[in-house]
């Protein structure tokens, strides 16, 4: 009898335990109105210092715009992501936010969006190609992935425009040891450096500047008290392994000598 009453005890408090973890685990947690999160809220990144441009040129004729353009390719990874090794072909924007374009000399793009750097490129070029059109593209569109994730690495965008949630999922989303409600974005622009923390259990983050990405952003999990708590005890129980194995052989010589 008492056995079962300890029993019944027991399995409400397994519940209750339960039912936190993975109430931690959970993303956007609450109700909230669709309505009101309707509107996306993305701005296209604007070029900086150091940015890698990918410029193809075209127009009524191939062997003249050939001239003009570069090989720009990018091994593709599985997860949709270009691998990240390796040089990287392109327009480098200078220190002074210069590229400097075959023929038409240093042209100004720092602070600009891909659309504006080709209707540039469009009017200079009609000089000398017939009914020139280019498409800009970033090389170096990168995103690292650091911390408490399952494939922690630096993944290369081909799309350009990706959101934190996403950028994770290619991650391999979090390890049940990762702290949701804190999520560090870092942001660099020349010389500033910004940060964002983000909560994903809130449906605000829909609204943070920090939502969708930029080239070149650092996003990093932080771990939970847990998996420092999970580390000290393996840490223990190694130095305690160890520990069995030198006084099994100090006995062991011993009884040999």
């Amino acid at each position: 009898m008492k056995l079962q009453t300890g029993l019944l005890l027991i399995l409400p408090l397994g519940m209750l335990f339960s039912c936190g973890n993975v109430k931690k685990l959970q993303y956007l947690q609450g109700p909230f109105d669709s309505l009101a999160y309707a509107k996306i809220n993305y701005q296209e990144p604007l070029i900086k210092n150091g940015d890698i441009l990918g410029i193809s040129v075209y127009s009524d004729n191939p062997e003249a715009s050939a001239l003009y353009n570069q090989a720009s390719h990018a091994p593709q990874t599985p997860g949709g992501a270009a691998a990240s090794g390796g040089a990287t072909s392109g327009y480098l924007v200078d220190n002074n936010g210069y590229i400097l374009f075959h023929s038409l000399g240093n042209i100004y793009v720092k602070g600009m969006t891909r659309q504006q750097v080709a209707a540039i490129l469009n009017e200079k070029l009609k000089e000398v190609l017939k009914n020139p059109y280019c498409q800009v593209r970033y090389n170096n569109f990168r995103i690292t992935v650091l911390g408490e994730v399952r494939n922690p690495s630096v993944y290369s965008i081909p799309s350009e425009r990706i959101s934190l949630l996403e950028v994770l999922g290619l991650a391999g989303d979090l390890t049940p040891y990762g702290r949701r409600d804190s999520v560090l974005v870092i942001r660099e622009n020349d010389s500033t450096r910004r940060m964002g923390w983000m909560d994903l259990r809130k449906t605000d983050i829909f609204e943070s500047e920090y939502f969708f990405l930029q080239q070149n952003d650092v996003v990093i999990v932080h771990p939970s008290k847990r998996k420092s708590a999970v580390d000290d005890q393996v840490t223990a129980r190694n130095i305690g392994l160890a520990a069995t194995i030198v006084s099994t052989l100090a006995i062991l010589i011993t009884v040999f000598q």
